[in-house]
């Protein structure tokens, strides 16, 4: 298996406890990847801030329900 991927699923969280294990030990010697898990930050804080802002526009209408 080419451990390159992983990244996305690595990112994302979606990987085993032991293929997490695996890739952050490949995430040692291979700068591509490191750099690569470094280029999802902004899409991730995207995603949070996203998620978030949904979450909060939720709890603002039920509680605001008549």
């Amino acid at each position: 298996m080419n451990p390159h991927d992983d990244l996305e699923a690595y990112v994302l969280g979606a990987l085993e406890a032991s293929e997490a294990t695996a890739f952050e030990a490949h995430l040692a010697t291979c700068s591509d990847c490191r750099n690569g898990v470094a280029s999802y930050g902004g899409v991730l804080r995207a995603q949070r801030a996203q998620h978030a802002a949904a979450a909060s526009a939720g709890r603002f209408a039920r509680a605001h329900r008549v």
